[in-house]
């Protein structure tokens, strides 16, 4: 597996790149067809506690995409958090998937670019913190539940097979799942 790892204002040094590298490594064991997987590394400043590290792990299949991400008071036990988690979520969705049989697999899609916007809005205007760009494949309502539960998000954008068109599936508040469509 080619992990790439992008440290955020936390320095990466040679123990912690073995570390990250002999514990997440192991990731090739529960799957077998990763196309991309990253690691981020960045600490978040709390206003009670003091600081925390964040790692955040993301892995594209064939499947989809899997993401979990874990703080903890230093990087280590940080890494050590995400990768349990990921390890409970890869096992998870392994055998969900294989119970389906399902004999093909789309490719996966692209992990979103994160594009950072400037600080100089005007103050009464809404500030947009981040602009995600990705790669919408064609899929199904339940397909698009089934990835939107695989990252962990309460709404997923994606293309209706059968129509051609954007839609968005969203998880309610009251149980369930609801889908927009354009008119």
């Amino acid at each position: 597996m080619d992990l790439q790892i992008h440290p955020h204002h936390i320095p990466l040094t040679d123990d912690l790149r073995a570390f990250i590298d002999r514990r997440l490594g192991r990731m090739d064991r529960y799957l077998d067809q990763v196309v991309e997987a990253k690691l981020e590394l960045r600490e978040q400043q709390r206003h009670t506690g003091g600081p925390r590290l964040v790692a955040q792990l993301t892995i594209a299949t064939s499947f989809g995409l899997l993401r979990a991400e874990e703080e903890a008071a230093d990087v280590h036990a940080a890494v050590e958090a995400v990768a349990v988690k990921m390890e409970r979520q890869v096992a998870r969705y392994r055998s969900k998937w294989k119970s389906r049989r399902h004999g093909h697999h789309a490719p996966a899609p692209v992990l979103p670019e994160v594009v950072e916007e400037p600080d100089d809005a005007e103050a009464d205007a809404p500030v947009i913190l981040r602009t995600k760009t990705y790669s919408a494949k064609p899929a199904t309502p339940e397909e698009a539940i089934d990835q939107m539960e695989l990252l962990g998000h309460t709404f997923f954008v994606f293309v209706d097979a059968g129509t051609g068109a954007t839609n968005v599936v969203y998880r309610r508040k009251q149980g369930g799942y609801g889908v927009l469509r354009p008119a």
